[in-house]
């Protein structure tokens, strides 16, 4: 009898999971596994035959750590026929493309086939009448291989995903295992000889080296380097051919072994077992053997596991550095009650993780005592800093569980809750948690007691690009961030005066003028949702290529739960639009109270225009008009101190009646919305026309053209990927590795156009993965082979002037090598209420004389205080560009206008970056 192995190389590549070990036996009511296999969701499923006077197969589904999620039974029989004796010799399971699995095998009249996707749901059951089916995938064909008698050649089928048969032939060998090639089919056969047919079973290529019995167990798998290896029970022999059945070389196995897996990193691993022929009862040790790919070995090890008496059945690859293999065990002292087991080890064969794991759970009563039974914590960020400084991170799931792989040491773990709220308190801060070879980590667990019962409402809301004259997708994500229900919640979304409501996933509640309102119902503690808004970018003069449109979402109830405290009441909003060939801004106090004198500045492009201060009365305004001069407009004020949901009010105004140049580095975007309140998110894009369908964008865009931005400010990214192959893609993943400037732990994981789950790998690189995504190509269907994903994070705090922060990610579809996107720069400049030029309007400082001024050709600087170091003087024009500069020495100098025009400029000196005057200057 020969045993179906599985090497998983398509989950392994994209797993992000460490190498979380476990070792598991399950209760003694199945009496033989026979095959594993990852699924697309991550967890894995077992197949084990029922008892004797049953017909079927039970599935048993755990998850990453071993533990049991499901049960499912799977007749061999369609319901109504007498159950047969159970004499199925071989059950095995083969990943689908579309992310279900076949689970194979035979009963004594032939061989059933059914398709199950992962929740363990049968979507189709078939019945063929031939014996030992061997089952793969060729693109999405299924090839099934089986034989109508022990004698007779085998019969090669082809179905499609529905399991239809497409074509049948008879061969002329009998088939014991085989694997798929680009351009055929590889095969075993009688006798252990090789065949190399083409796509359809025609032979190309035959290969005989042993004249050995096939009815003894053997192991047959594909490398990473595209090759094959095989090896026997009885027989210390490992053979490697290639890809036409050609033997590439023989090696003696130094332990006989019918169990091989393919090792992702290269080569491979090969398990055995011995056997006391004695004392059956007695342990049975299962040795591990790893090769590379010359089949020379690099380790032996004995594993001890801490199973029974135990009989191995298979082992399979689940991820890129863990294995699974499993069988059945006996307790010593009775040949009674068999059970399941599996042990999950690493790539050394340590059956316990490198890593340090634990839960995050809400401790909803207070007493800080951990309770695994309370609500996790999902999305949080766990930090595991070494001795050496070096810090590592975890991110908690929906159970608040974390693990983060590590190297020995002693480590102090804490998780990172300023991502989360002020609602939250940690009942212990950190823990001190040691990793060592061969050790069960300890469990760390973190009870985070609310502070006080309210919801906290966030919302996100982006469209991957915006298209004039077609329905644009919106993605709306919300979630509860808080410590209690919110109840009637609902959002409002305000579209852009240049795009038309068409559809929605929810009922429209209720529009005034472009508000839509939606009713979200009540949203519990941690629960996430998402829908679609659809709408249309108008045609016609009103909408050109270039413009920037926003859409904005709110989300109530919208109020913190935490008391604010100094806040007046004042509320200050900024509208406008064009009139006629002007830009015209009205400043508003929408609160309750008068407002304190707060900086406010007009911006023409990028660059200052004029600076001033706002001070209104409750429900006051205030209005500027500036000539549009075929420029983007924008005001930016301070807000209110202490406001609960606005930091910096902010409205911008693009060239009116004019086009609008399309550009990356477009003025509307340079700046920052006011979105930072977590119940607030605006959505501001250009409406392009071609573009790069792999890219990666950071808002706001920075000034300049070297992305300047403040220090301390939130970037937004967003990554957008299509699928432009020629076949639908099953998984995509997204890796970043995030600058070292920016803390990675600050990461609020935003929303997508189709569901992910997010992970951390190492110390800064935001992993998204989306299993089982099922994205077409973009020759299939255009507008849903696309796809994106939002996401926010801080920078380290207080970086230098000047320094650089940028940023690529790395887009993987399927089996294929990753596409690297654009990569994106933003530079660290001043604030735009620090500038280091003088308000406009401002008097001169008195400490600097300038004679004469204005002045022709030449004037005298004269200042008040001589100076002790090299000084700089520096000149701007009226928008804060800066035209010149040089070195002074004395506190008397001479200046040239050289290529300065008539007209009016600031001057700024400065010394080891201090400014000691500033004033204006005028050329005649």
């Amino acid at each position: 009898m020969r045993y179906f192995l599985t090497c998983c190389l398509f989950l392994a590549s994209f797993s992000v999971l460490s190498a979380q070990g476990f070792i598991k036996k399950y209760p003694k009511d199945t009496p033989i596994v026979q095959h594993l296999i990852q699924l697309s969701d991550g967890n894995y499923v077992m197949a084990a035959n029922l008892p004797l006077h049953l017909s079927g197969v039970s599935l048993i589904k755990i998850n990453t750590k071993g533990e049991v999620i499901k049960r499912a039974m799977v007749s061999t029989k369609p319901t109504g026929y007498p159950p047969l004796p159970n004499n199925s010799s071989t059950t095995l399971m083969v990943n689908c493309p579309d992310g279900d699995f076949l689970l194979t095998g035979q009963d004594q009249e032939g061989s059933f086939m059914c398709k199950i996707d992962t929740a363990l749901n049968i979507k189709w059951q078939k019945e063929l009448p031939y014996l030992r089916p061997v089952v793969k995938f060729q693109g999405n064909d299924i090839v099934f291989i089986g034989t109508s008698s022990l004698l007779q050649p085998s019969v090669l089928i082809k179905c499609d995903l529905n399991g239809n048969k497409k074509s049948e032939k008879i061969l002329g060998i009998q088939v014991m295992d085989l694997e798929v090639v680009s351009d055929g089919l590889i095969m075993i056969g009688t006798n252990s000889s090789f065949y190399k047919t083409d796509t359809d079973g025609n032979p190309v290529n035959k290969t005989s080296f042993l004249n050995y019995d096939y009815h003894n167990q053997y192991s047959f798998i594909k490398t990473t380097d595209d090759n094959f290896v095989l090896a026997f029970d009885s027989i210390p022999l490992i053979v490697k051919i290639d890809k036409n059945a050609n033997i590439i070389w023989q090696k003696k196995n130094i332990i006989p072994s019918p169990f091989l897996v393919a090792n992702p990193s290269g080569g491979f691993f090969s398990f055995s077992q011995t056997y006391d022929l004695v004392n059956p009862r007695n342990s049975r040790n299962v040795s591990l053997v790893k090769y590379d790919n010359k089949g020379d070995s690099i380790f032996v090890k004995t594993l001890i596991d801490e199973v029974s008496t135990k009989t191995m059945r298979g082992v399979a690859s689940v991820s890129k550095n863990a294995m699974i293999y499993y069988g059945v065990s006996y307790p010593r002292e009775t040949w009674g009650g068999i059970q399941i087991f599996a042990v999950k080890i690493d790539s050394t064969g340590n059956p316990y993780p490198k890593s340090i794991a634990g839960y995050l759970k809400l401790d909803e009563d207070k007493n800080c005592i951990f309770d695994k039974r309370e609500r996790g914590i999902a999305n949080a960020a766990i930090k595991a800093t070494s001795t050496t400084g070096q810090t590592f991170l975890g991110l908690t799931d929906k159970t608040g569980y974390f693990e983060i792989g590590l190297t020995n040491g002693t480590y102090t773990v804490a998780p990172d809750i300023s991502a989360l709220n002020r609602y939250l308190v940690l009942c212990t801060p950190s823990v001190s948690a040691t990793v060592e070879d061969g050790k069960q980590p300890d469990t760390v667990q973190f009870p985070i007691k609310p502070l006080i019962s309210a919801p906290l409402m966030q919302v996100d809301i982006t469209t991957p690009f915006l298209r004039r004259c077609f329905s644009n997708t919106y993605y709306v994500q919300y979630c509860n961030k808080g410590t209690a229900q919110a109840k009637d919640a609902f959002v409002d979304i305000t579209l852009d005066s240049l795009m038309e409501y068409q559809s929605a996933r929810l009922p429209l509640k209720s529009k005034i003028g472009n508000i839509y309102r939606f009713n979200l119902g009540n949203v519990e503690i941690n629960d996430c949702n998402k829908f679609e808004i659809t709408a249309r970018v108008r045609c016609g003069d009103s909408t050109r290529l270039g413009q920037t449109l926003c859409v904005k979402a709110k989300i109530y109830p919208d109020t913190t739960g935490v008391p604010t405290t100094n806040w007046s009441g004042a509320n200050i909003t900024i509208k406008g639009g064009c009139v006629g060939d002007s830009a015209v801004f009205v400043i508003k106090n929408e609160g309750i109270a008068a407002s304190k004198p707060l900086k406010a500045k007009a911006y023409q492009n990028e660059d200052v225009f004029e600076s001033f201060n706002v001070q209104l009365p409750a429900q006051g305004t205030m209005t500027k008009k500036y000539k549009s001069n075929n420029k983007t407009w924008r005001i930016t004020s301070e807000q209110e101190p202490n406001h609960p949901n606005s930091t910096r009010p902010t409205k911008f105004i693009e060239p009116c009646n004019t086009e609008p140049v399309l550009t990356l580095q477009t003025p509307a975007l340079a700046f920052s919305s006011d979105d930072f309140a977590l119940s607030v998110d605006e959505d501001c894009q250009q409406i392009r026309g071609a573009y790069d369908p792999n890219d990666k964008t950071g808002y706001p865009l920075g000034k300049k053209g070297i992305g300047q931005i403040p220090e301390n400010q939130d970037i937004e990214y967003i990554i957008r990927f299509q699928n432009t192959g020629t076949d639908t893609a099953f998984t995509v993943m997204l890796k970043d590795t995030l600058p070292a400037v920016l803390d990675a732990s600050s990461i609020q994981w935003g929303v997508s156009s189709h569901p992910y789950t997010p992970s951390f790998e190492g110390k800064n690189v935001a992993v998204f993965t989306f299993s089982n995504i099922l994205l077409v190509d973009s020759f299939t269907n255009e507008p849903k082979s696309n796809g994106f994903v939002r996401f926010r994070i801080k920078q380290n705090p207080n970086l230098a002037k000047g320094t650089k922060i940028q940023n690529s990610a790395g887009i993987y579809f399927d089996f294929n090598p990753p596409i690297i996107t654009n990569k994106t720069l933003h530079t660290i400049g001043v604030d735009e209420f620090t500038s280091p030029v003088m308000d406009i309007f401002s008097p001169n400082v008195m400490n600097v004389q300038v004679s004469p001024n204005p002045f022709t050709d030449k004037t005298h600087f004269k200042l008040e205080i001589p100076l002790a170091t090299l000084g700089e003087l520096e000149i701007f024009d009226l928008n804060g560009r800066s035209l010149q500069r040089e070195f002074i020495k004395n506190q008397e100098f001479d200046f040239n206008k050289k290529t300065l025009k008539s007209g009016m400029y600031i001057f700024k000196i400065t010394e080891n970056g201090r400014i000691i005057g500033q004033g204006k200057i005028a050329v005649q």
